[in-house]
């Protein structure tokens, strides 16, 4: 009886925790939950296995031990993906990550021994210690994913049936795990039930349906269809210059208890990106003009981080001298060309920069290869060529673009002279990504595939855009960690 009421009891915080706060907070919450579950495990790890191999406690020993399990764990937790909580309902997703880190984090621990004291000995120490952080970790988080699937689904209505409310919908039905209840929308201009086709705004594949959201009526009913569907959230799917009526009605629901939100905040907070298309241009061109102010302002985060990307650039630089001198060799042996590809690209403000990257292709040859052929399968790349891209060892030449300070670390990256123009003409608010210095890796590179075409450019562009609003320190961070995952697993093109 104790123990299912203080289960209980745990539930009813995680309930109070995950609910009761505004929606596009809720993915932050749940990834603290599992945060704080690896703050417990670590420490219970830590203390646990020193008590058992009688090792001193409130120690400077014991703190290092803390620190040191805690940052490696996070860092290589979060970079498989983790703190990804789209897979709520896979409890073998979370374990099977949970034991990958512990496999190597005890070979990290190993030679950190190795580096602190020239020899292997007492490597069981080492062993235990994650074994318990593991045990320990994997317990809390079954718990954790069984109390948020056990959690009561949350109505939903969408005000809008047209190109933006059929994007919020697919952006919901896609992310299930949120306990979110589709309920319906509204909408002036349709009168049948919304079909959910497979894919996104850009690629729909009319072959396969997600999802069929019933017809609620018009936008004028809003009132009455919330208070008759017990509805807990309604996203406006249209653009911010809306009627005296719907913005009278908003106040009201605010008083009924429901939360209202926009189509630009459930796409920050589902995917991560902005959506181009589902605003009017008075809505992005007063963010453009806030985020030109904030640029301009040069407060902390700026001056950090011009120190930051100095100062890693030049390590970065020196670290791949060796690598770029090994290549430059390979290249020179499978091809007679130059062993560097120097190129103009545009760069913060539209101003024109040369990129420096290593030769991974063989110079162009318009009898032999296509014109524009796509990078995938391209016969101008070399064989070395396909192991450098692999390895992103082409881009460390881009060193030196950061130490010039034509380059970030971290930003949208520069794109060709002509390319630039093309796209300026095809997609809305294309220039707008050279508000910031471009990057070597970047919010874009990690969270979509290369692409070479107009429709591949439009989803880089929302991912940018989602960078340049809302970059700092801890979002530079994960993108470099996430960039290493790639790096490492050889996901590169």
């Amino acid at each position: 009886m104790v123990c299912r009421g203080y289960f209980a009891g745990i539930y009813k915080i995680v309930v109070l925790l995950i609910w009761g706060i505004e929606l596009f907070k809720r993915i932050k919450i749940l990834k603290l939950l599992f945060f704080i579950g690896i703050l417990f495990s670590v420490l219970m790890g830590i203390t646990i296995s020193r008590l058992v191999l009688s090792e001193s406690l409130l120690t400077v020993n014991y703190f290092n031990d803390f620190l040191g399990y805690f940052l490696i764990w996070n860092i290589l937790l979060y970079i498989l993906d983790f703190f990804d909580i789209q897979n709520l309902k896979n409890k073998d997703f979370y374990l099977k990550r949970i034991l990958i880190v512990t496999f190597f984090s005890f070979i990290i621990s190993l030679f950190i021994r190795y580096l602190e004291h020239g020899q292997l000995t007492n490597w069981r120490v080492n062993l235990f210690k994650n074994i318990f952080v593991y045990s320990i970790l994997g317990v809390l988080t079954l718990i954790l994913t069984f109390l948020i699937n056990k959690l009561k689904s949350k109505n939903l209505l969408v005000v809008g049936g047209r190109f933006g409310g059929r994007a919020t919908a697919r952006e919901i039905l896609y992310n299930k795990d949120l306990k979110l209840n589709l309920v319906g929308f509204l909408s002036n201009s349709s009168s049948e039930n919304m079909i959910i086709y497979e894919g996104d705004e850009v690629k729909e594949n009319n072959k396969k349906i997600k999802g069929r959201i019933p017809n609620l009526g018009n936008e004028y009913n809003l009132l009455n269809v919330v208070k008759q569907k017990n509805i807990d959230y309604v996203i406006i799917c249209k653009d911010r210059n809306l009627s005296a009526d719907i913005f009278e009605d908003i106040g009201k629901l605010r008083e009924m208890g429901a939360r209202v939100y926009f189509i630009d905040e459930i796409f920050e907070a589902l995917s991560s990106k902005l959506p181009i298309f589902h605003l009017s241009e008075d809505h992005y061109y007063y963010l453009f003009r806030e985020i030109q102010k904030r640029e301009n302002n040069k407060g902390l985060y700026y001056f950090l981080n011009k120190i930051l990307n100095k100062v890693l650039g030049l390590i970065g630089l020196l670290i791949s001298i060796p690598f770029i001198l090994v290549a430059i060799v390979v290249i020179k042996i499978e091809d007679s060309g130059p062993a560097f590809f120097v190129q103009k690209r545009i760069g913060k403000d539209g101003r024109i920069f040369k990129i420096i990257k290593l030769r991974s292709m063989r110079e162009h040859d318009p009898d032999k290869f296509p014109k524009n052929p796509q990078t995938n399968g391209d016969p101008r790349i070399t064989k070395s060529g396909q192991i450098m891209r692999k390895l992103r060892i082409d881009e460390l030449p881009q060193f030196i673009n950061i130490v010039r300070g034509d380059m970030n670390l971290v930003g949208p990256r520069p794109e060709q002279v002509e390319l630039v123009d093309k796209y300026s003409d095809e997609i809305p608010f294309y220039k707008k990504r050279h508000l910031i210095k471009p990057g070597v890796t970047g919010w874009a590179q990690i969270n979509y595939d290369y692409g070479s075409d107009t429709e591949d450019t439009i989803y880089k562009l929302q991912y940018d855009l989602y960078y340049i609003k809302n970059r700092n320190f801890f979002l530079d961070i994960k993108i470099i960690l996430k960039t290493l995952k790639i790096i490492l697993s050889g996901e590169g093109v």
